[in-house]
């Protein structure tokens, strides 16, 4: 068991970018959307491109990107 542990303790950079190798491809919404549709929310988010993976992902434009919508 420690011998795991210690594995792990000293791979974990290595082990989180493995996990960071498939790019985001879902989202959820949380609360009610008055104004703005999930549909839209989604729409604006493909026009992004690719997104990274977990670990990788600024959000910062992401947050831009769905700010931008009207109503929101």
């Amino acid at each position: 068991m420690s011998f795991f542990l210690l594995g792990v303790y000293f791979n974990w950079q290595s082990i989180l970018e493995k996990m960071d190798d498939k790019p985001i491809s879902a989202f959820a919404l949380v609360g009610q959307n008055t104004f703005t549709t999930a549909d839209d929310i989604k729409e604006s988010l493909l026009k992004m491109g690719e997104l990274k993976g977990f670990w990788g992902q600024d959000v910062a434009p992401i947050q831009e990107q769905i700010e931008a919508l009207p109503w929101v």
